[in-house]
Formats: structure tokens, C-alpha cells, sequence
């Protein structure tokens, strides 16, 4: 536990040169500590709080009232206000009382990943008050961070520099070749089994071809705004195709034109980082890295990007799964569908060319409705339009109309807030808050969230 805080004009500890002897002194028996030591350790720089406690193997975390961890801490008075004051700047809800976390009855008995119910590690709000690390955002500047500082100098080698800290607006977290300590590496490479970092990371088992697959897909908060993948909420960005096939997104308030000047797509779908993959009239599949469309595949249909994952229908109705590198076939061999799409769960839903709307459960294809024209899943909704352009939202156990009486859609889309969009037959963009359907824009035949 943090016992005390003392500020002095000059040094008050200096080691000298010459013999250090821990314990006893053998030339001066009288001179030295005689008893227990558990741990030896001379700190030549300014340790934050958190820090020193991780010396002594713990972490910090606030205590809430009467809890066991509360009460210890109430017996050191020292140091709460200024760990308060520190958390309180990163923005992070605080308490009044702190502990150095920690369990001495083994080696690694006290960690990340078992900090007691209701208790709040504070580890970041010190360590890193600038961040987190965000999935389709750049890092965050950390140039003026006295933790980092006390690794990075300005002569500093092999990634050790002040440069290293600075922000670069061109690349988001994910394209970054900068990695912090802690952070795994970029890539992971093998056969991904479903569910490996936790409920649909990945939704489905992956085998990676050669180059691997992003890992921080899965670890990183998608961004909640900025970055290379566009303004407003990335995890919601709202894209739409023109009749003239060129691509915009929305800005909040309007719709403003997107990528590359050459740009032109005829199907479009968009997952949590913000990204758009889409189909163009020659049905070659195409992914946004951030400052360019890259060919992905060719006999594409419908995409379908969410939960870490994309899926393809090529013109034959197959339904492909992409692995890092390429697309590989998914589903059982006799599985057709047209259209598709998929949620922040990684679970697709799709239509066949009899209009029967299926949901992967797993294993295989679940028949869930007929007389589907389009799928939109996002939010913990499925939405659906049938061939009659009525709009209908899953319930768990069966569709049932959605929206105003009148309500009339063709192509439709949600995104991890739920929130339904879509195009009617004379190409007006709408999208539902929560009363009516809003006209957000005209002359567009395709929508992706």
C-alpha cells in the first residue's frame, strides 16, 4: 500500500560507488538491516502509483465502501486524493479509497483477470489516460506521458525514441506497426476456433491463409468517432450507392462522397471498425484499407462484414467466408443463398432465390421465414423486408411488421446500434428513429451500415 509522499529541494537517497551489501555488513557487523527481505529494489526514476505497486507485485483498484479491500485501505491514509485526482483527469469514474491489489500466498495469484467483483482496476487511467486504443482510430498521442517517457528518449533505438509516441493521423491502430508492451502481436495465423477471444470473436472457425488474420479486431473497442474509417460513430458509419454507382457516406447530416474519385460499387456492407467492403458491376469484391479500394475476390454477389467476420455469395448462390488472405467456402456444400447479412454476433442470416430467409445456427442453415426480399442484422435486430417491400423485425421466434402502416422498403440495413435504414422503391434514403422513418437522401439504390 502506498504508505507516504515526501518532496525535497535536493536528493534525499544516493547510491555511492563501492560494495552494496544487503543485510549485514561482514566489515561492520553493526552497520546494516538484519531481519526478512522479501524483495531488493533501487528505483532510479519517479514511479507513478500504479507502478509502484505493480513492484510489489499488485495493481491498483478502487475499493467500494464496506467491502474487505475497502476497509484495509482505510487504515493507510496516504495517497488517495492524489490517485484520485489522477483518475479523475483520464476522465474515469473514481473512489475514495484505493488498494494495491495483490496476493502473496503464490506467483501470479493476483492478475488483470481476477480483480474482485464490484472492485475497478485504475491500471490505464494512470498508465495511459490519453487512450484506449481504439479498432478504425489512430493511437493516441502519447508524447507527453511520463510512464512512457520513462522508457522513450530522444536518442532512444529501435522503436525506443520520442518519435514513437507522436500521433500519425494517416494510419488507425489496427495498420499501425507500433505496438504497446502489452499488446499481442498484429497477426495470428492457423486455425482460429469460433469463439477463441470470447462470444463471436471469431463467430465461426477460421483458417488463415499465409499472411494471417488482424487479431485487434477482436481485443479493440471499435471507435466511437475520428479515424481514417470516417466521421461520426465508425461502428454505426452509414454508407449508400448513387444510380450513377459512386459511393457517399453519412456525415451526420448529409451525404458526402467517399473514397477514391474512381470508386464505383453496386453492392456495400460495412463492419464495426467502419470499413467498407462492396461488389462492383463486374462482380469484383473490394475492401477500403483506409486511403484505397483493394481487389479482394472476383464473382462476387452480396458481402456481408460484422462480428470480425465477411462473408461473399458468389453469382451460383455459394456462400464463402474470407480467412485473412482469401475467401473459402462456407456452410455445407449444398448451401445457396442471394442475399446476406451479418451482425456484431458474427451470425449471418441470408435468402435464398426462393425468398426463404435462413439463420446459421452453428452448424447449418435454420429456415426462419419465406417471402424475403432483403436482411439487415445489427443491434441485436434482424430486420426484413418481403417481396412486397413491408418491413419486419425478428422477435425470436418469428418476424412481425415493423415501422409505420405505409412503410415501404427494397434495400435495407442496420448497424450496431440497431437503428434501421433503407432505400424504397423511388431511391429516398430513410432511416427510423424510433417514431417514423426520416428521409435522409434520394437517388440511391444501395445502403450499407
Amino acid at each position: 500500500f502506498y504508505l507516504d509522499r515526501v518532496d525535497a529541494d535536493e536528493p534525499l537517497f544516493r547510491m555511492t560507488e563501492g560494495n552494496l551489501y544487503v543485510g549485514a555488513n561482514p566489515t561492520n557487523p553493526n552497520d546494516g538491516f538484519r531481519g526478512w527481505i522479501d524483495d531488493f529494489k533501487v528505483f532510479a526514476q519517479g514511479v507513478n502509483p500504479e507502478v509502484a505497486c505493480n513492484h510489489a507485485k499488485g495493481t491498483l483498484i478502487g475499493t467500494p465502501e464496506g467491502s474487505g479491500w475497502n476497509q484495509l485501505a482505510r487504515t493507510y491514509p496516504a495517497g488517495h486524493f492524489r490517485i484520485r485526482q489522477m483518475v479523475k483527469a483520464a476522465g474515469e469514474p473514481t473512489n475514495e479509497h484505493y488498494a494495491c491489489y495483490h496476493d502473496y500466498r503464490g506467483d501470479y495469484r493476483a492478475h488483470m483477470a481476477n480483480i474482485p467483483a464490484n472492485h475497478r482496476s485504475i491500471r490505464e487511467a494512470i498508465n495511459f489516460p490519453e487512450g484506449p486504443l481504439r479498432f478504425g482510430a489512430p493511437r493516441p498521442d502519447s508524447s507527453d506521458n511520463a510512464f512512457c517517457l520513462s522508457c522513450h528518449t530522444d536518442d532512444g533505438r529501435l522503436g525506443m525514441n520520442t518519435s514513437a509516441l507522436t500521433l500519425n493521423r494517416r494510419l488507425n491502430t489496427e495498420d499501425d506497426p507500433r505496438r504497446q508492451p502489452t499488446q499481442p502481436d498484429a497477426k495470428v495465423s492457423g486455425f482460429i476456433p469460433a469463439n477463441w477471444l470470447g462470444r463471436g470473436k471469431p463467430a465461426s472457425p477460421i483458417r488463415t491463409g499465409r499472411d494471417g488474420v488482424d487479431i485487434d479486431q477482436w481485443l479493440l473497442t471499435a471507435a466511437s468517432s475520428g479515424g481514417n474509417s470516417g466521421g461520426g460513430n465508425s461502428s454505426n458509419a452509414t454508407f449508400v450507392i448513387g444510380s450513377d454507382q459512386t459511393i457517399s457516406r453519412w456525415n451526420g447530416s448529409s451525404f458526402e462522397r467517399f473514397g477514391t474519385s474512381s470508386g464505383r460499387l453496386v453492392r456495400i456492407d460495412v463492419g464495426e471498425n467502419g470499413r467498407p467492403w462492396g461488389i462492383n458491376v463486374n462482380n469484383d469484391v473490394y475492401e477500403w484499407n483506409g486511403s484505397r479500394w483493394l481487389r479482394r475476390a472476383s464473382d462476387g454477389q452480396d458481402i456481408a462484414v460484422g462480428g470480425g467476420n465477411v462473408f461473399l455469395t458468389r453469382t451460383d448462390d455459394t456462400i464463402w467466408q474470407w480467412n485473412g488472405s482469401s475467401f473459402e467456402r462456407f456452410g455445407p456444400r449444398g448451401s445457396r443463398l442471394q442475399r446476406l447479412d451479418v451482425g456484431e454476433d458474427g451470425v449471418p442470416w441470408g435468402i435464398n432465390v426462393n425468398n426463404d430467409v435462413y439463420q446459421w445456427n452453428g452448424s447449418r442453415w435454420v429456415n426462419r421465414d419465406a417471402d424475403g426480399q432483403d436482411i439487415a442484422v445489427g443491434g441485436g435486430n434482424v430486420f426484413m423486408t418481403r417481396t412486397d417491400d413491408t418491413i419486419w423485425r425478428w422477435n425470436g421466434s418469428s418476424f412481425e411488421r415493423f415501422g409505420q402502416s405505409n412503410s415501404r422498403l427494397v434495400s435495407i440495413d442496420a448497424g450496431a446500434d440497431g437503428v434501421l435504414w433503407g432505400v424504397n422503391v423511388n431511391s429516398t434514403v430513410f432511416s427510423w428513429n424510433g417514431r417514423r422513418f426520416i428521409q435522409r437522401g434520394d437517388d440511391t439504390v444501395e445502403i450499407g451500415r
